[in-house]
């Protein structure tokens, strides 16, 4: 119970935040006031800089150190890989069925995002002195390479369904694709993506008024 309370603290620590302060008064009371630092990390790591914290309330030295580690691993994971395997197997879905099957994706974002803080307390209390496994052996062996995989394999599907309609769509409309091919000599000529973006957001306004 104790860990599912702190769990659901975990998922408010975002709201704490203060740009003076950081994550100060987050972590204070995520840790029922044992650590009172300034320190800033990823909320998905949050909960394992809490459960190092409750291994040894004076490790602040270590936290310091491994909080903005955790920071730069988290961005890596919501921005780089979660966010946009998410975005592309939801398009994709959308693209097939045009139905409620994209909501799929979204609860396989969030089951990985609530088993990290759950879990994580547990990580960072058992296994405080060798914290470096949850990066080296974990994070980067587990996490990052398959979904990173993923990523590109969605990205290369979601460009074949994306290419393939919008050749479906100039062998219907000539003359939008002469005009495409002329902004993309002209990109090219010029060496400037400006015309090619005009072009397809022209393409995409028309397309969403037919």
């Amino acid at each position: 119970m104790d860990k599912f309370i702190l769990f659901l603290k975990s998922l408010m620590l975002q709201s704490l935040f203060s740009k003076d302060d950081m994550q100060r008064h987050g972590f204070k009371c995520l840790t029922n006031g044992s650590f009172d630092e300034h320190i800033n990390t990823n909320p998905f790591f949050a909960t394992v800089i809490a459960g190092i914290i409750k291994n040894n309330p004076q490790s602040a030295q270590k936290v310091r150190f491994i909080a903005p580690i955790s920071a730069m691993l988290g961005d890596d994971l919501f921005w780089n890989l979660l966010k946009p395997v998410t975005l592309y197997s939801s398009l994709i879905l959308f693209l097939l069925f045009k139905n409620w099957l994209i909501i799929i994706p979204l609860i396989f974002y969030n089951i990985i995002i609530f088993l990290l803080r759950y879990k994580g307390f547990d990580y960072g209390a058992s296994k405080a002195d060798r914290i470096k496994l949850l990066y080296c052996e974990w994070y980067f062996k587990k996490v990052q390479k398959p979904l990173h995989r993923a990523k590109v394999f969605l990205f290369g599907i979601l460009s074949v369904f994306l290419v393939l309609m919008l050749i479906n769509y100039l062998q219907k409309h000539i003359l939008y694709g002469i005009i495409l091919g002329l902004i993309l000599t002209l990109s090219i000529a010029l060496k400037s993506r400006a015309f090619l973006l005009i072009g397809v957001i022209l393409m995409l306004l028309n397309l969403a008024r037919l």
